[in-house]
């Protein structure tokens, strides 16, 4: 699982990536702004999770977070507050926020838990895959018309319903030209 870390201080984002690489198989890159997380999406085909602070000079996470999850589709994001632990009210189970000092072990925990969480969807993304007959064309026709009918100002951009109908059609075109007599699907990305 591919891991990016934003982090304004080089030497707290160093400490953060020496521990995932220590403790975990992932891989792990820092970057020091917003600016030069989305360069470094832009030089990447993939990322499943983003750990980056709330707010710092050049860094607003949220908004971050957002272009990201754009970029690399199931994009999950953990966050570094700017307020200490000692001001931390709730005690939340399976949090997403680590204000610092930052518990390593908790951090790890929900690492974990995001990749348990990708496995799980590419599990059931594959199980849906091979849906066949009459309830897998059902799905799909259904499925066509709400991308088909989608206006502009909806969810999803513009570019995402382009590529969900370039995808359809290129399904239905191999069927008609007789390529997988409706048991295989080519996959189009």
């Amino acid at each position: 699982m591919q891991l990016l870390i934003v982090h304004h201080d080089a030497e707290t984002g160093g400490q953060l990536v020496r521990m995932v690489r220590d403790y975990t198989a992932h891989d792990c890159d820092l970057v020091g702004s917003s600016d030069a997380a989305i360069n470094w999406g832009r030089c990447h085909s993939h990322c499943a999770l983003l750990l980056t602070q709330v707010e710092d000079d050049g860094i607003d996470g949220l908004v971050l977070g957002g272009s990201l999850s754009e970029v690399f589709p199931g994009l999950q994001t953990l966050f570094l507050p700017a307020y200490p632990a000692s001001e931390q009210r709730l005690e939340v189970a399976d949090a997403k926020v680590f204000p610092e000092p930052i518990d390593g072990e908790s951090l790890l925990a929900a690492i974990s838990r995001a990749q348990n969480s990708r496995r799980v969807a590419c599990r059931a993304g594959a199980d849906a895959s091979g849906i066949r007959g009459r309830a897998g064309f059902v799905s799909r026709c259904r499925r066509a018309a709400n991308v088909l009918s989608q206006p502009a100002g909806r969810s999803g951009s513009d570019c995402e319903r382009k590529a969900e109908r370039h995808r359809f059609f290129a399904r239905w075109s191999d069927r008609s030209r007789g390529n997988g007599g409706g048991t295989r699907q080519r996959s189009v990305v």
